[in-house]
């Protein structure tokens, strides 16, 4: 169900392109995840047969240059170990952890912000769920008023092949506070 209160689609593209055009000024060339939410409009064009050949791609919709590169998953390999990147792999990160048989990073699950080390005979591999940097106040998250686990607001940083879990922690007024450390 989609509550009618929200703002169009259109709307928030616009909003979001203006945010794009401030971070393609930070970050001119960076890899993007594609996501669930990123690919619906492809869903939506398929799911009535349309082919995704007759729409725009990410960096024309948002209007931004090529230096940003969308991908759907995107491995590093540094002198400690091959790090996998995904949107998202499974609720249990230690179980992507063991199939893929590399270190793995994901964002998606909104209540979940974590690592989990997995050792073999052979090597150390970690996961690593960040967690998702939303606003829980926010009309699109009004669903997650009745949920007992709440969002978790979170980055992952990886420092000489360890992974760290950054938590933003709000003050009483819900703004981040860079003074506020855990």
């Amino acid at each position: 169900m989609i509550n009618p209160d929200l703002p169009s689609p259109a709307d928030e593209l616009l909003g979001g392109r203006s945010l794009c055009k401030q971070l393609e000024k930070i970050f001119p060339k960076m890899v993007l995840l594609e996501s669930n939410h990123g690919s619906m409009v492809l869903r939506r064009a398929m799911a009535k047969g349309m082919s995704k050949f007759f729409l725009k791609d990410y960096n024309e919709i948002l209007e931004v240059g090529r230096g940003w590169e969308w991908k759907e998953k995107h491995i590093i390999k540094t002198d400690k170990n091959t790090i996998l990147f995904a949107h998202q792999f499974c609720k249990d990160i230690g179980k992507a952890v063991r199939e893929t048989s590399m270190c793995c990073v994901q964002g998606h699950f909104h209540t979940v912000s974590e690592t989990k080390m997995i050792g073999t005979d052979y090597s150390l591999n970690w996961g690593m769920s960040v967690g998702c940097l939303i606003d829980k106040k926010s009309l699109a998250m009004a669903y997650m008023k009745v949920n007992l686990s709440k969002p978790i607001l979170s980055c992952g940083v990886v420092t000489d092949g360890i992974p760290y879990i950054v938590p933003m922690v709000l003050n009483k007024s819900g703004s981040w506070d860079k003074n506020i450390y855990i």
